[in-house]
């Protein structure tokens, strides 16, 4: 590897963490805006912090994963099964119901359609490529010493040529919107 794309995977995020950020969260916590989104990479702590925000702000939570209908292990989604999980997304992010809206899929949704995705609160967890990918295989705890190397593989893979690009991506439009009120968001300890 070249001291070039060393330096560039750091710079993404692959080692050291960005930092957690919000943008908007007070028009949220207003009532102004119904929705709160929160990304980062699998295994980067969504899903928790989610719960945690929608039980505090006495909102809905609401999973993207659960818009997904074929085997992560399996294989990747086909053109339909893809569109049905977009669809199942913005539906998500559309409703009227106040909801903290997190996973992956405004990811997605974000490349396909940004005002979907970018008039709304966020927060934008930092943690690196590498914690999120160990992160995501830990959590099963059942996985045997042998497959613990091909999973950190594949889960890596899956953090760096999917969703950490995007991540960045979503992160400069969102704090580069004219108007955008963006903080440092401390993580409670959950």
């Amino acid at each position: 590897m070249t001291i070039a794309k060393y330096l560039n995977m750091i710079q993404e995020g692959y080692l050291l963490s960005d930092k957690n950020i919000s943008v908007d969260l007070a028009k949220f916590e207003s009532g102004e805006s119904n929705k709160l989104l929160v990304v980062g990479l699998i295994g980067s702590g969504k899903t928790t912090l989610g719960k945690y925000l929608a039980k505090e702000y006495k909102a809905k939570s609401l999973h993207t994963d659960k818009c997904i209908s074929w085997s992560l292990d399996e294989h990747p989604p086909n053109e339909k099964q893809f569109k049905e999980y977009m669809s199942c997304v913005k539906q998500m992010i559309s409703s009227n119901t106040k909801s903290v809206v997190e996973g992956v899929g405004p990811l997605g949704l974000f490349n396909m359609n940004q005002k979907d995705v970018l008039n709304h609160p966020m927060i934008i967890i930092g943690k690196s490529v590498t914690a999120s990918s160990l992160q995501a295989i830990l959590r099963n705890r059942k996985i045997k010493e042998s497959q613990f190397w091909k999973l950190l593989f594949t889960q890596t893979k899956m953090n760096l040529t999917l969703f950490q690009k995007q991540i960045s991506a979503i992160r400069k439009a969102r704090v580069n919107m004219p108007g955008a009120i963006v903080k440092e968001f401390k993580v409670p300890k959950l």
